[in-house]
């Protein structure tokens, strides 16, 4: 795939950007052009099943809309007859997962629809471009990327106008930036701006479709995480200089131009990360885009889009109504305007001055609509899930009393809604909410209920939704086979043991619960079950030869059952190594042993990312710390390489010192860990030794990568083992380590 890539980024940055990419008058759609398609019958217009009259509305407006590319597609297509029929059908999926709440069956199987008629001999372009938008949504824009590049370059030949490179550019642009910058981006950027203003200036779209054209629009301009001002301001300036374009759009478009520059200016960081410059620049976009809005709202009061997003503007101060009156403003015009729920759900986040129990009570709101019909009851478990995701994903509000049986009461109401039966157009499916029900039922711990509703599903269950709502699903599923097994009231014990023991474990502690697990092991036929007891067996018997001062090796299981992903996708290589990428989009990629010992203790482990050297990674073991929440503190202590730059550093509490370290493609990292104490060495080397009364270490490790890996990129955790460590009693060399307070002293 990584060759794949390349070779397609290479063609991507030569031969497509000599394609036309203009929108000349007759390269315009408009009627004309429907009187030439074939003599053939066409699709059966989409209804649309359940929701608010207003999405109805939209929903129906964007499939009409996005009609004349399947028109077009009959009009040009040189695919094979036999073929096409079933090409349109797949054209319609991927537009119904487009909208703004997704119809269909869902990202996943919409992409295997594409790859079978490639398979079967399609190589039209413009398919190829809905079947790059398809393989986005289910695995990532880097995945994505080849497809559309592929597109691009074969438009020439096809007979095409230049403004049906729509779907492929804006895919890229809006999805890819995190993976394109190697690209012409300039270049780029100027052929997505012009796209954008073809549509907008296109006279042939009813004026009642300005809602669809900027749903199209929004990706583009990205936000506070993805957004590249620079684009933003682009996409609008080309759009408004467009006469016939609609000023709602433009005022849109502007706002939300203004947003990005005002989250240039602050930066991503922490508050306390900005700079007194960086405030003033950010309030004063954010007052521009609220102008900017406010005439939005002038214009189109019925409209919900502009209120939503004066919902961030008001978080950043820059108005003098709340983000709950906006958010009222929204629900009003559109009871299931879902952007503006999570908005709302991240004005409710502690770090912007909401709680846990605010996040809580907008979730039961939500869930009390019983719009089941509509998304709006499912911001219950999102809120969930955004709040678990707070408490570093401990599952502990998930299990507070009184909360499943309102997420049940929400789930199994979507389940019994008609417009959800599978087949009938709504995603999720009956069947996909099933499967959400599964994991949540998991991390509620009610595994009776899990197993149930697996029992139900059979091979109905959705391994994609349950992956996605899992992080890892052969865990979940494990651990309820294991919780209802035959010998489950064993594995209840084992885990009661440990729970109600005091730490550090004694070894009479850990010698009961490996019986206990041993036993329910014996007891069971379950393959999954047993996986889950073998690997409490042997995190048992770690524990044990940690005790007894000798090393823990700590092995990666058939299933990884002993570990949890926190951070990215990890595979097995080997019982003594480990490999994680992010996924399906740039992220860290972290995997954490299920149990670690309590410091004072020893790690060892091998890690490498190859092609490292060509990219400043932080690879290394990453520590929890303090409340992530706070704003206060950063969330780890970090122990690491930098590879590209050969540096060791130690990170503790914010305060991150480095020093020169020859790195080798695959290093050995041994970390010391005591209260107050760190000390660092790479490859038999003492990097750097540190004392700080502000150094806590938890017993919660990351190993991984601590940047945003690269897609193409993977990082391989190998050889860890662990064991005790007895601190020297004499204090460190004075030019090695140094307190924070004796640093401040020294300037």
């Amino acid at each position: 795939m990584a060759r794949h890539l390349a070779w397609g980024l290479r063609l991507l940055a030569g031969a497509w950007l000599l394609a036309s990419a203009g929108c000349t008058k007759d390269q315009a759609p408009g009627p004309e052009q429907a009187q030439e398609l074939v003599a053939e019958p066409a699709l059966e217009p989409v209804a649309i099943a359940g929701g608010t009259p207003e999405f109805r509305t939209l929903a129906e407006q964007a499939m009409r809309l996005w009609e004349r590319d399947i028109e077009e597609y009959r009009r040009l297509t040189k695919d094979p007859p036999a073929l096409r029929r079933q090409a349109e059908e797949f054209m319609r999926t991927v537009q119904l997962g487009m909208l703004p709440q997704v119809y269909g069956p869902g990202h996943a199987k919409t992409a295997q629809m594409g790859e079978r008629l490639f398979e079967q001999g399609c190589r039209d372009p413009l398919l190829k471009s809905y079947y790059g938008r398809a393989i986005c949504c289910a695995k990532g824009a880097y995945e994505s990327m080849p497809l559309c590049v592929e597109s691009l370059n074969a438009w020439g030949q096809s007979g095409y106008p230049g403004v049906y490179r729509r779907m492929a550019v804006f895919t890229v642009f809006g999805e890819g930036k995190l993976y394109a910058r190697s690209l012409d981006w300039p270049r780029f950027r100027e052929e997505a701006a012009s796209l954008a203003a073809c549509r907008v200036g296109d006279t042939t779209i009813a004026p009642e479709m300005r809602r669809v054209v900027f749903h199209e629009l929004q990706p583009l301009l990205g936000d506070e995480c993805t957004s590249h001002w620079e684009d933003a301001v682009a996409i609008y300036e080309a759009c408004s200089k467009v006469p016939q374009a609609d000023p709602w759009i433009i005022h849109m478009l502007a706002g939300q131009a203004y947003v990005s520059r005002a989250w240039h200016h602050r930066g991503g960081g922490w508050a306390y990360t900005v700079t007194p410059e960086g405030w003033k620049l950010f309030a004063e976009n954010l007052e521009k885009a609220a102008e900017e809005f406010a005439e939005a709202l002038k214009l189109h009061p019925e409209c919900p889009e502009a209120a939503a997003q004066m919902i961030a503007v008001a978080m950043g101060g820059e108005s003098e109504q709340s983000p709950q009156d906006w958010f009222d403003k929204v629900v009003a015009a559109q009871l299931d305007y879902l952007p503006a729920y999570g908005q709302m759900r991240w004005a409710l986040r502690p770090r912007w001055g909401g709680s846990h129990e605010e996040l809580y009570a907008f979730g039961c709101r939500a869930a009390d609509t019983r719009r089941y019909d509509t998304m709006v009851p499912f911001e219950l478990a999102l809120a969930l899930n955004d709040i678990d995701e707070e408490l570093d994903y401990d599952r502990t509000f998930w299990r507070r009393e009184g909360v499943y049986p309102r997420v049940k009461e929400v789930l199994e109401g979507m389940a019994k809604e008609p417009s959800r039966a599978d087949g009938a157009g709504a995603c999720p499916s009956r069947s996909g909410v099933m499967t959400i029900h599964v994991a949540i039922a998991e991390r509620a711990g009610q595994y009776k209920e899990a197993r149930r509703l697996l029992e139900e599903l059979g091979d109905r269950l959705d391994r994609w939704l349950l992956e996605t709502w899992s992080r890892h699903s052969e865990s979940y599923l494990a651990a309820i086979y294991a919780f209802t097994g035959n010998d489950a009231a064993d594995v209840e014990k084992a885990w009661r043991t440990l729970y109600e023991a005091p730490k550090p474990y004694t070894d009479e502690v850990l010698e009961q619960a490996r019986s206990l697990f041993q036993q329910a092991l014996a007891a069971d036929d379950n393959e999954r079950s047993r996986a889950y007891c073998r690997a409490r067996v042997a995190e048992m018997e770690g524990r044990l030869a940690f005790g007894a001062g000798q090393w823990f090796e700590k092995k990666f299981d058939p299933t990884l059952l002993c570990w949890l992903m926190t951070d990215g996708s990890w595979s097995r290589e080997s019982e003594n190594s480990a490999v994680g990428d992010a996924g399906r989009s740039a992220s860290r990629v972290h995997v954490r042993p299920c149990f670690v010992p309590l410091p004072p203790l020893e790690i060892e482990f091998d890690i490498e990312a190859p092609d490292g050297a060509a990219f400043p990674l932080t690879l290394g073991l990453f520590i929890p710390a303090g409340n992530r929440a706070s704003g206060q503190k950063p969330a780890y202590h970090q122990f690491f390489v930098r590879t590209r730059d050969n540096l060791a550093g130690i990170e503790i509490a914010g305060d991150s010192k480095t020093v020169p370290c020859p790195l080798n493609p695959s290093n050995r990292i041994r970390v010391q860990l005591a209260e107050g104490r760190a000390v660092l060495s790479v490859n038999g080397q003492v990097c750097l030794d540190r004392s700080d009364g502000d150094f806590h270490p938890e017993a919660a490790f990351d190993f991984g990568c601590h940047d945003r890996l690269p897609p193409q990129m993977k990082v391989r955790v190998s050889n860890v083992r662990m064991r005790k460590w007895e601190p020297p009693k004499e204090e460190a060399a004075p030019s090695i380590t140094r307190t924070r307070s004796r640093a401040r002293l020294e300037g």
